[in-house]
C-alpha cells in the first residue's frame, strides 16, 4: 500500500481544453495573450512571464507537428505569487477563440454552457528539475463530460493552496492507547451516527451504518464501515446501482474507510472514504493530523507522509476551514 504521488503534473486532455470559452469580463482593461504557434515548453525561468506560464501549462499536450493545440487567446484575470520561497504562482484566465462569437466556442462542446468558464492553475517551482509545473487546476471541463466543470477554489481555499499550512506533526501513539468500543456502547453509536447523513445523501433514504473495524484513541477514530438499510439488511442491487452507477463492488462487498474526529465533544467526519473505493484512504490522515498508528502500527513501512498538500481534494479544505462542522 503506497500513498499517492502528490507531485503529478496537470496534464489536460485536448478535447477538454477545446470546450472552454466565455464572454469577456466587462472590465475596462484586460490582458489578452496570444501564444506563438510553436511547440510549448515548460519554463525554466525562476521569474516567469505570464506567457511562459501558459506555455508551461500547454507543454503537457502533444501534437505531432510541434504546433500549438488551437489558435486561441488567453484573457488573464488574476496572477498571484505565494509560497514561503515564492515558489508558487496562481494564474486565472479564460480561453477565447481568435475569431467568432465567444459563447459559440463553448456552446459547440456543451449546449448547457451558458456561463463563462474560468480556469485556475497553480504552478509550483520544482527545484530539482529546475522548471515550473502546473501542479493543480480548477475549472477545467471533464474529459468524459465537457459540461461537467469542477468549481474554482474559493478565496479561503486558494489562500491554502498558495501558502499551504505545515503538515501536522504525527501524534505519539502506542497500541495500548487504542480501544474498540463494543457493540451498543454510546461511543460506538455516536461515531456511526456521525456518518449516517453522508450515506443517506448518497443513497436517498434512511440508513444504518455497520462497522467492520473501529479503532479509537482520544479524539480520533479509524473505521471501515458499510451502509445498510434501516432494518440492517443489505441494499438491493437496483438501489445500489442507482446510487453508485460506476461501483464495481456489490452492496454485500463494498465498504468505506473513514477518519473520524471528535470536536467540542461531538464526533464528525475527518476524511471520508468512498464506499466503492478500492485503494487505501488511510494516507489522507497525514494532512488532518490523524495518528497514523491508529490505522496500522507499522504504517511507516507502507507509506510516507508527503509535504505537498492534496489541494485537489475537497475534504482537505472541509476539515481545515471548518465546512464539515
Amino acid at each position: 500500500m503506497v500513498a499517492r504521488n502528490w507531485k503529478r503534473p496537470v496534464v489536460i486532455a485536448l478535447s477538454a481544453m477545446l470546450c472552454i470559452g466565455g464572454a469577456s469580463s466587462g472590465r475596462a482593461e484586460t490582458t489578452v495573450i496570444t501564444l506563438p504557434n510553436e511547440a510549448p515548453m515548460a519554463s525554466t525561468n525562476r521569474s516567469p512571464s505570464t506567457m511562459e506560464l501558459l506555455q508551461t501549462w500547454l507543454s503537457g499536450f502533444y501534437r505531432e507537428d510541434g504546433k500549438q493545440m488551437e489558435p486561441v487567446q488567453f484573457e488573464i484575470l488574476d496572477r498571484q505569487l505565494g509560497g514561503r520561497r515564492r515558489d508558487r504562482i496562481l494564474l486565472k484566465f479564460r480561453v477565447h477563440p481568435t475569431g467568432g462569437p465567444i459563447n459559440n466556442y463553448a456552446l459547440m462542446q456543451c449546449p448547457k454552457n451558458r456561463k463563462p468558464v474560468e480556469i485556475q492553475i497553480v504552478f509550483v517551482w520544482q527545484k530539482k528539475a529546475g522548471e515550473w509545473v502546473g501542479l493543480y487546476a480548477r475549472g477545467i471541463p471533464a474529459y468524459s463530460d465537457p459540461c461537467l466543470v469542477e468549481p474554482l477554489w474559493t478565496k479561503a481555499e486558494l489562500a491554502m493552496v498558495l501558502n499551504p499550512p505545515s503538515r501536522p506533526k504525527q501524534p505519539s501513539l502506542s497500541q495500548a492507547d487504542i480501544t474498540s468500543p463494543p457493540e451498543g456502547s454510546p461511543e460506538r453509536e455516536a461515531i456511526l451516527v456521525a456518518m449516517k447523513s453522508m450515506f443517506e445523501e448518497q443513497l436517498g433514504q434512511k440508513v444504518t451504518v455497520t462497522a467492520n473495524e473501529l479503532r479509537v484513541s482520544g479524539n480520533w477514530a479509524w473505521a471501515t464501515v458499510a451502509p445498510r438499510k434501516s432494518d440492517g439488511s443489505p441494499f438491493g442491487r437496483a438501489n445500489w446501482k442507482r446510487a453508485y452507477p460506476h461501483c464495481e463492488l456489490g452492496p454485500n462487498e463494498a465498504s468505506a474507510q473513514m477518519w473520524m474526529h471528535k470536536q467540542a465533544g461531538q464526533w464528525r467526519i475527518g476524511w471520508p472514504g468512498h464506499v466503492c473505493a478500492t485503494d487505501v484512504m488511510a494516507p489522507m490522515g497525514c494532512y488532518i493530523g490523524a495518528p497514523m498508528a491508529l490505522w496500522a502500527e507499522d504504517w511507516r513501512s507502507f507509506m510516507q507522509c508527503e509535504d505537498e498538500p492534496p489541494a485537489y481534494d475537497k475534504p482537505y479544505f472541509d476539515f481545515w476551514l471548518g465546512t464539515n462542522r
